[in-house]
């Protein structure tokens, strides 16, 4: 299954064969991801990004969220 198929189906790349396959999307620029319908216009992640993301992106958006949790504490 290609992963435009894979994606369409709804599936999450997290935890799938893909995910050690592909680029992260934190590494994509942001221009790219907007092309590829990943982000929106303001950048921000679409449903379709959110299923796109890897292991990897997931770790960094929940280093992110702890160091926020921790300067506000």
């Amino acid at each position: 299954m290609s992963l435009k198929k894979f994606l369409d189906a709804g599936l999450m790349v997290m935890g799938s064969p893909y995910d050690t396959k592909l680029k992260p999307l934190g590494s994509m620029s942001g221009a790219a991801q907007k092309r590829q319908g990943y982000a929106d216009s303001n950048g921000n992640w679409t449903d379709r990004g959110f299923d796109r993301a890897t292991s990897t992106d997931y770790q960094g958006l929940e280093k992110s969220r702890k160091a926020v949790i921790k300067t506000k504490a």
